[in-house]
């Protein structure tokens, strides 16, 4: 395990927060993949994973992370004072970079929290592959990294539960059709029946040369 510093945090709306830490000496990721943060609560060593929403060209990691009710872990990272010290492990995870085909496109169709991992990867392939990031959420302040996301990517938010003008609204199946195109990485990363349901969908669109990867939480 290495030892990271509490470096920010940022709120993201009243449930969601934005971690960063220091990069440990010699710590190696590829874009996609996750660690186990680790650190004594109330007694108990307690470890969840986390995907890594900073790029290993940075020289700091970063975390984009959802207060769950009741989370022991997302909890006392939100209220840890910036400075002090947690566990982490070495990076984790088959769902990353290194594993995509080398196909002309991706599409990222991702739920909520799940586009904590996309930040990586957009940034990874801006010079090699024609993305599209498709993020879907309850409410316009949680679509985090929009600008970074429409600078390299055909970004196309949809929020569920409010209405802005020039954004999509209800969810990502209401307009999967007009995103489907074949020769593409598709990349879905949500909750697990999010995953499971627009999985099917892509798979029963009839689209040649596809590679789909998934990740349900």
């Amino acid at each position: 395990m290495n030892k990271i510093i509490i470096q920010d945090r940022r709120p993201v709306g009243e449930e969601k927060y934005i971690l960063t830490t220091n990069r440990p000496a010699g710590f190696n990721y590829y874009p996609g993949q996750f660690v186990m943060i680790g650190d004594t609560i109330n007694g108990q060593f307690v470890r969840r994973a986390y995907t890594l929403s900073s790029h290993p060209s940075e020289d700091f990691l970063m975390f984009y992370i959802r207060r769950v009710p009741g989370g022991k872990m997302s909890n006392h990272l939100f209220n840890k004072e910036i400075g002090s010290e947690v566990e982490i492990s070495e990076s984790m995870g088959v769902h990353h970079s290194g594993h995509f085909q080398d196909l002309p496109r991706i599409t990222y169709l991702v739920a909520g929290c799940g586009v904590a991992g996309v930040r990586s990867l957009v940034l990874e392939f801006k010079k090699r592959k024609k993305q599209r990031v498709v993020h879907q959420e309850r409410y316009q302040e949680y679509l985090v990294w929009a600008d970074l996301f429409r600078r390299y990517a055909d970004y196309q938010p949809v929020l569920s539960r409010q209405k802005v003008a020039g954004i999509k609204n209800g969810h990502i199946e209401d307009y999967l059709s007009s995103w489907l195109t074949d020769e593409t990485v598709y990349y879905i990363v949500g909750s697990l029946s999010f995953v499971r349901q627009i999985g099917q969908l892509v798979r029963r669109s009839g689209l040649n040369s596809i590679d789909i990867h998934s990740e349900g939480y």
